[in-house]
C-alpha cells in the first residue's frame, strides 16, 4: 500500500461514525450508550417537561449541538461524552475544548480520556495558568484542557472567559452540572453562562439536574443550552446489557440505630446544653451540634478555631448543609466570641478531657463491630463529613490492623489518584475512608459495602455517596449502612427521612436512593432540622418519584445497523493493518493524517474526474468544512469500496461514491452542503 493510499485509509476511518469504537481501548460500549450516540431523532417522544428539547443521538444531530446528559449515576455519562469528543476531533470539528468538572475528578477525567480514548487534555491547576491559555489563543494554538469549576470561577478564569471571542471554544463540557443549575446567581453559574456564550457547543452532565425548584431550574437550563437541545435521560433499572440482562445488582439501605452508653451520653448532653446556651445564631448552634454528633474530634477542632483563621484554613471544608455547603460559621463565632467565650471554653475543656482519655465511644465500637466482618467479605467505603472525624477513624483502623487508604479535600490530585489506584489494586487494602471530597464522580465499585459514619445535612450528598459503589461494573448486591446515635441530631434526621425512603424503596425499587434530593427538598430538610416540623409524608415522596420517572428520554436505536457497520469497519481496519504491516492504529496518527488530507482536499476545486486514475475521493462540504469523506480504490476494471467491501462498475463509480458520502453526511445530521469528487 503506497503512502497516499495509506493516508486516505486513515482519513476515511476518521470520518466513519463508528471510528471511536474501534480506536478506543478496553471499553464495552453498552446498548444505552450506543443509543445516546447513534440513536435516531425521536419525533414522537412525549415528556411532561416544559423545556423545549429534542431526543436524539449526539452524533446524529449535526453540529453545533447543545445537550443535557442526565443519565442516572453510574450509567457512563463520561464514556458517552468521551466518544462524542473523540468523534468531533477525528472529523476536525472541534479543536478548542474545555472540560469543567468538580475538583475531585479532574485527574479521573484526564486518565479516562487518555487511557480509553488516546487523547491528552492538559490539567489547569492554578489560576495563573489561564493567562497562559489566553496567550496561546492569541497565537492560534489548540486548547484542550480540564479544570475545576471552582478554579475557573475565580478572577483568572473569568478573565480567560472574557478574552474568548464568540465561538472561541468549539466545545465546553460541564460535569456535575447541578452545581450551576441553581436558583441563585452564583459565581459557578456566572462562569458557566459566560463559557456557554463563548462556545459553539455545550454539554451539561448531571444525574440530578433538577432539585425541586423547577421554574428557576428550567430557566437556567434554557439560558445555558437554548431551546431545542438534546436531552438524554435513562434510569438504572431500565437499561440492559447486550445479552438483555439487567446491568445493576440490587441495592439495600440500612439504618443502624446505636444506643449511647450512659457515660458518653452524659458528656454529649452537657456539651449540647453548653452549645444551646451560648448566644449564637440558631443555624450556627445547629452546625456545632452536627459536628458534635459526628465525633467529639470534629467539635474539638471547631472550638479550637476561635482566632481568625488563615486564608486557606480548612475550617468549613467538605461539609454540607441543606443547600449543599455548610455555612461558614467563622464570622458568627468571632462576632459572638466575647459573649460566648465562657460557654464555648467550658465546652472545649470538656471535649479535651474526654478526648485525652483515648477511650472509644460506643459509636466507634459499633462502627468497628460492623466493619470487621464486612472487610472479610469485600472492600468497604466509609464516608464522613469532617476531616477531623476521618483522622479519628484512621486511628481506630490502625489500632485493629485494618489496612486502608483515605481521601479528603486537602490532598493533591496526585495523592488522590494514588489512593484510588491503591484501593483498586492492593487486595490487602480493605477500606476507603473519604470525606465528601470523594462523593462525586469517583469510581469505587470494587467495593460492595458502604458505611455513612455520619449523615450530611443535605440528602443531595447521600445521592453522590451511594453512586460511588452502585455503578456499572458492580457485580454484587450493594449494602449501605447509615449510622445514627439515638438522641442526637443525626438520629432526628434519620428517623424522619431515611426510614421513609426505605419504605418507599420497598414499593418503587432501590433506584429511588439516587434521587433523594428531588423527593425531599432542601427547604423541607431545613424546616425539619430548624423548626422540628415534619412537612413531608411518604405519599408526597411517592408522587414526586412517579413524576420523575415520567421524564425518561432514550433515543430510538437500531442495534442491528450499528453491529453490521461495525463488522465492516473492523474488516476495513484489518485490511489496512495487513497491507501496511502495522500492529495497531494510533489515535494521534489518525488525527494528524486526517487533518493533512482534509487540508489538501479543502484546497482543491473538484471538477472533472478521470476514472482511469487509481483512486476517487468524494467529500461533502458544508460552510467550507469537510463534513464527510469517502473513497473508492481501483481494482482491475472495477472500483472497490473498502469500507463496505463492495465492488462498483467503472461507469457507476462517481454516482455510487457521491451517494455514499451524502448518506454519511446525512447520518451525522448535516444537510445543505455540496458533494465534490476528486481523482488521484
Amino acid at each position: 500500500m503506497n503512502h497516499q493510499l495509506s493516508e486516505l485509509y486513515l482519513a476515511t476511518l476518521a470520518y466513519h461514525p463508528l471510528a471511536p469504537l474501534v480506536l478506543s481501548r478496553n471499553i464495552d460500549l453498552l446498548p444505552h450508550q450506543l443509543a445516546a450516540l447513534y440513536g435516531e431523532h425521536d419525533r414522537t417522544h412525549k415528556c411532561p417537561s416544559p423545556i423545549p428539547h429534542r431526543v436524539a443521538g449526539l452524533l446524529r444531530a449535526g453540529f453545533p449541538v447543545n445537550a443535557l446528559i442526565a443519565d442516572e449515576t453510574g450509567l457512563g455519562k463520561t464514556i458517552i461524552t468521551g466518544f462524542f469528543i473523540l468523534s468531533l476531533m477525528l472529523r476536525g470539528i472541534a479543536r478548542n475544548i474545555a472540560i469543567v468538572v468538580p475538583k475531585a475528578v479532574v485527574g479521573q477525567w484526564q486518565d479516562e480520556l487518555l487511557y480509553k480514548f488516546g487523547i491528552y487534555f492538559k490539567i489547569v491547576e492554578h489560576g495563573s495558568e489561564f493567562l497562559d491559555l489566553i496567550d496561546e489563543l492569541k497565537h492560534g494554538k489548540e486548547l484542550r484542557f480540564i479544570t475545576s469549576i471552582d478554579l475557573i470561577k475565580g478572577r483568572y478564569g473569568q478573565e480567560f472567559a472574557s478574552a474568548l471571542q464568540e465561538g472561541g471554544l468549539d466545545l465546553t463540557v460541564i460535569d456535575e452540572a447541578h452545581h450551576i443549575i441553581t436558583r441563585k446567581e452564583t459565581l459557578r453559574a456566572k462562569i458557566a453562562l459566560n463559557l456557554a456564550r463563548k462556545s459553539k457547543a455545550l454539554i451539561l452532565m448531571s444525574a440530578t439536574p433538577f432539585r425541586g425548584y423547577y421554574e428557576a431550574e428550567y430557566k437556567r437550563i434554557i439560558e445555558l443550552l437554548n431551546p431545542g437541545f438534546i436531552y438524554v435521560r435513562r434510569f438504572k433499572d431500565q437499561v440492559r446489557g447486550a445479552d438483555g440482562r439487567p446491568l445493576f445488582p440490587k441495592r439495600i439501605s440500612y439504618t443502624v440505630d446505636i444506643r449511647p452508653d450512659p457515660q458518653w451520653f452524659q458528656v454529649y448532653t452537657r456539651l449540647k446544653n453548653l452549645i444551646e446556651a451560648a448566644p449564637l445564631p440558631q443555624l450556627t448552634r445547629l452546625v456545632l451540634l452536627k459536628r458534635l454528633s459526628s465525633s467529639f474530634y470534629a467539635l474539638y477542632a471547631t472550638l479550637k478555631k476561635l482566632q481568625p483563621p488563615k486564608a486557606e484554613d480548612p475550617f468549613s471544608e467538605e461539609t454540607d448543609d441543606v443547600s449543599g455547603v455548610e455555612p461558614d460559621m467563622r464570622e458568627d463565632i468571632y462576632k459572638y466570641a466575647k459573649t460566648s467565650v465562657h460557654a464555648l471554653q467550658v465546652a472545649l475543656d470538656v471535649v479535651r478531657t474526654f478526648i485525652n482519655r483515648k477511650k472509644p465511644t460506643l459509636k466507634e465500637v459499633e462502627f468497628l463491630r460492623l466493619l470487621q466482618p464486612l472487610v472479610r467479605r469485600s472492600k468497604v467505603v466509609v464516608f464522613t463529613e469532617y476531616r477531623t472525624t476521618l483522622e479519628r477513624l484512621k486511628e481506630l483502623l490502625m489500632e485493629v490492623g485494618i489496612k486502608f487508604v483515605f481521601v479528603h479535600g486537602g490532598m493533591s490530585l496526585r495523592e488522590k489518584r494514588h489512593a484510588i489506584t491503591t484501593f483498586w489494586n492492593d487486595a490487602k487494602v480493605r477500606v476507603f475512608l473519604a470525606t465528601d471530597a470523594a462523593g462525586e464522580g469517583i469510581n469505587l465499585q470494587i467495593a460492595s459495602y458502604q458505611i455513612n459514619y455520619d449523615l450530611p445535612w443535605s440528602p443531595l450528598k447521600l445521592e453522590q455517596r451511594f453512586g460511588r459503589i452502585h455503578r456499572y461494573g458492580q457485580r454484587h448486591t450493594t449494602h449501605v449502612y447509615n449510622l445514627a446515635v439515638r438522641g442526637t441530631i443525626d438520629n432526628h434526621i434519620l428517623s424522619r427521612i431515611m426510614r421513609k425512603l426505605d419504605n418507599v424503596a420497598k414499593l418503587l425499587g432501590d433506584w429511588i436512593y439516587d434521587y433523594i434530593g428531588i423527593a425531599i427538598r432542601p427547604d423541607e430538610v431545613r424546616k425539619l432540622v430548624v423548626e422540628g416540623s415534619d412537612v413531608i409524608d411518604e405519599g408526597t415522596i411517592i408522587r414526586r418519584f412517579k413524576i420523575l420517572r415520567s421524564e425518561a428520554h432514550n433515543p430510538k436505536f437500531d442495534s442491528s445497523l450499528v453491529n453490521e457497520l461495525l463488522l465492516r469497519l473492523k474488516n476495513y481496519v484489518d485490511r489496512y493493518l495487513r497491507n501496511t504491516g502495522n500492529g495497531h492504529i494510533n489515535v494521534l496518527e489518525v488525527l494528524r493524517t486526517a487533518r493533512l488530507v482534509t487540508q489538501r482536499l479543502n484546497g482543491g476545486q473538484g471538477g472533472t474526474v478521470d476514472t482511469t486514475d487509481g483512486i476517487i475521493v468524494a467529500v461533502y462540504r458544508l460552510h467550507n468544512h469537510i463534513a464527510a469523506l469517502h473513497f473508492l480504490e481501483k481494482k482491475g476494471n472495477r472500483f472497490l469500496d473498502p469500507i463496505n467491501g463492495v465492488y462498483v462498475d467503472h461507469n457507476e463509480a462517481i454516482q455510487y461514491l457521491s451517494e455514499r458520502v451524502r448518506e454519511l453526511a446525512h447520518f451525522y445530521g448535516f444537510k445543505g452542503g455540496d458533494v465534490r469528487v476528486y481523482s488521484i
